[in-house]
């Protein structure tokens, strides 16, 4: 099961900072959403074993599936979504996140990170309730740990 969690791409072709570039480049909302689009192919295809009920992100529209495993210290997620546009969001929160340590959770400035990316102006009231429960999500998940 280790393996599944060391072996995906998620934060290793991208960072925070390529992110942030590729939404300051897009000038529309149909821009926004091809950044978007194209962030939710950084995703791994979650395994059919984790998209079940127990790994289901609660407050979302659509179906979302996120498991993590902690590893030497440091937290490794997998996710899936059955919209691309949740999956982009996925990717989204969680490329900045996979492989850090708490301690580096801990210094890491989600809101500010989330802040200087306006999703709310170009997401419909629903993906924004998505990218809240996410965002929820990773939080409660990184409170529960302790290593």
């Amino acid at each position: 099961m280790h393996n599944l969690f060391l072996q995906t791409q998620l934060g290793k072709n991208l960072s925070e900072t390529d992110i942030s570039q590729l939404f300051s480049e897009a000038s529309t909302t149909n821009a926004w959403q091809r950044v978007i689009f194209k962030l939710s192919r950084e995703l791994d295809k979650i395994p059919a074993s984790y998209q079940i009920d127990e790994y289901l992100v609660p407050g979302c529209d659509t179906n979302v599936w996120m498991v993590y495993q902690e590893i030497e210290g440091h937290i490794y997620f997998m996710a899936g979504a059955d919209s691309r546009i949740i999956k982009g969001l996925l990717a989204i929160v969680l490329t900045p996140l996979n492989g850090i340590s708490l301690s580096e959770y801990s210094a890491f400035a989600q809101n500010v990170y989330l802040g200087e990316l306006p999703l709310s102006a170009h997401l419909t009231p629903s993906e924004s309730a998505s990218l809240r429960a996410i965002e929820d999500e990773v939080s409660t998940i990184f409170q529960g740990l302790n290593f």
